[in-house]
């Protein structure tokens, strides 16, 4: 192996390890987006915080149907959250979600 070969081994390396730390904390929240400040129930904390790294570029609508949200409604929008499929998480608006506490 030569020197350009270690080089770029090492810096590969790096990076895995410096993704994986990042991913084993539980960071890899969407850039801007900040869930500790949702005051997010308890039973559903970490399953809603993952929804919004799964919602990827979508993670504001959620966040914004759980800020929009009352405090006797934050338990039913992180539920919601917590429980929809993949496609919804990246496509339903704040409004809409906020919908079905209406029904």
């Amino acid at each position: 192996m030569n020197l350009k070969e270690k080089i770029c081994s090492i810096v590969l390396l790096s990076m895995a390890v410096l993704l994986f730390s990042k991913c084993h904390q539980g960071e890899m929240v969407p850039e801007g987006y900040n869930t500790k400040s949702l005051n997010i129930p308890m039973p559903y904390k970490e399953q809603v915080r993952e929804s919004i790294k799964i919602a990827g570029d979508m993670a504001g609508n959620l966040i914004q149907a759980f800020e929009e949200a009352d405090d006797a409604e934050k338990e039913a929008v992180a539920f919601l959250i917590a429980n929809m499929p993949e496609r919804d998480l990246k496509s339903l608006s704040p409004e809409y979600i906020l919908g079905f506490l209406l029904v």
